[in-house]
């Protein structure tokens, strides 16, 4: 279950700024990233829940999953967003209600990652809700950074979101270590016309009453599909440099595969 972000994403717009809007394709883009991030974090916390034997869901689980994933001011100024969160919760229970990231989708999507076993405390939700905030709130200062700086009529695109996540070494690293891809539709490699009928065809072969693709989907599948190839030719390339060879192989490819569980 993914979150339905659009709405969360253009009020944290109007907090920053009254004068910027965004394209389809970058908000699409954004909310992948948080719903990626907020992914993780439950990924981590299931881990640390089975590793500590524990049936209760304490904020200090997401606490720890969040030191294993950030670093430096990203990984100190989320977690004082998150503290704050519960601190003004504390003072005012209405608060829940008032966040810009709502707490009752969060909390539903923890109760599906999670087992039905384990019980989630109040403040949980209130903190991811609070990361979230903070999270999309920084990437769109970056973008719009990006927009002034290239002087693209008060629109945020993808390639905003992108150069302005790379501008940031804390946000670079956490989107190359979890493999978060900045997909810009302008960027693929790939012609586009016969990389959907590949995939028609491919699709075809596997059901015979297959259903529709989006536009949307052919772009995150043609991006992941090049980020892949070009992962695996990198690994490959090594190898035949480690060997002093000048002529990559097939067994470099399949080894790089086989080796590195691509």
């Amino acid at each position: 279950m993914k979150l339905n972000l659009t709405e969360s994403i253009e009020k944290t717009i109007l907090n920053i700024t009254k004068f910027q809007d965004i394209s389809p394709h970058a908000l699409s883009q954004l909310e992948f990233i948080l719903n990626r991030v907020l992914d993780i974090i439950i990924s981590y916390c299931v881990r640390l829940l089975r590793y500590t034997n524990s049936y209760t869901l304490h904020v200090s689980h997401i606490v720890n999953s969040i030191r294993l994933m950030m670093i430096g001011d990203l990984l100190k100024n989320v977690l004082s967003q998150g503290d704050k969160g519960i601190k003004e919760y504390k003072q005012d229970k209405t608060i829940k209600d008032e966040c810009l990231f709502n707490c009752n989708s969060i909390q539903k999507r923890l109760e599906l990652e999670i087992s039905k076993k384990v019980r989630i405390t109040e403040s949980c939700p209130i903190y991811l809700s609070y990361i979230l905030e903070y999270i999309c709130a920084e990437i769109l200062d970056l973008s719009i950074a990006q927009v002034y700086i290239q002087k693209d009529n008060g629109m945020i695109y993808p390639k905003h979101i992108k150069i302005g996540i790379y501008t940031d070494y804390e946000l670079s690293e956490l989107c190359r270590k979890y493999f978060i891809l900045i997909i810009d539709p302008s960027e693929v490699v790939l012609p586009k016309h016969p990389f959907t009928e590949i995939v028609r065809e491919l699709v075809t072969r596997i059901d015979d009453q297959p259903c529709k693709i989006s536009k949307q989907s052919f772009q995150i599948l043609q991006k992941y599909i090049e980020f892949y190839m070009g992962t695996l030719l990198a690994k490959a390339n090594e190898l035949c440099k480690y060997n002093s060879r000048v002529k990559v192989t097939d067994k470099d490819i399949e080894f790089a595969f086989k080796y590195f569980k691509m």
